[in-house]
């Protein structure tokens, strides 16, 4: 990453694609209403392409605004490490539950499906029995066994029956 002042850039490349970003950022000096956002110290910019084989996306900007000022650096790292996050899980999500094909639309029925498969997600990644017996298994295979054998679906939620003892 290099930074001056108040711009930093960040290039990768890796597995065949290849990202650049350019970081901006700017004191709000009265630019942003702080009626409307109560806080705002600091105004940011990222402009950022991608290259995947030979093709190449159309440049892409994004602004946000922020309740502290920071160096562009700092700012930087807060976008990748949120985007890191949030393609990470989306990933996930949508790997183990298809869920950009979701068709759910009805009142809050998409919110709260989500939520629940976020919730799962989390306990498939944290789940280890299956460990001892299997080895590492991948999340299909979690999944698989969650839904057929009620004993690993109860040791994975933390459920112990009364007549287990």
């Amino acid at each position: 990453m290099q930074q001056a002042g108040q711009y930093a850039r960040f290039s990768e490349e890796a597995h065949g694609r290849f990202v650049w970003q350019e970081f901006w950022v700017a004191a709000n000096a009265g630019e942003v209403d702080v009626e409307h956002w109560p806080g705002c110290k600091m105004l940011g910019m990222v402009e950022s392409l991608r290259k995947v084989g030979k093709k190449e996306s159309a440049p892409e900007r994004r602004y946000y605004i922020a309740s502290r000022a920071m160096p562009a650096i700092d700012f930087a790292k807060a976008v990748r490490a949120h985007w890191g996050i949030e393609n990470g899980v989306h990933w996930m999500l949508d790997v183990n539950f298809q869920e950009d094909a979701a068709t759910v639309r009805k009142d809050y029925a998409a919110d709260k499906l989500s939520r629940l498969k976020r919730i799962v997600l989390n306990l498939l990644k944290t789940e280890t029995a299956t460990q001892a017996k299997f080895g590492k298994i991948s999340m299909r295979m979690k999944r698989k066994l969650a839904a057929r054998e009620d004993g690993y679906r109860e040791a994975m939620l933390g459920i112990r029956l009364a007549h287990q003892g």
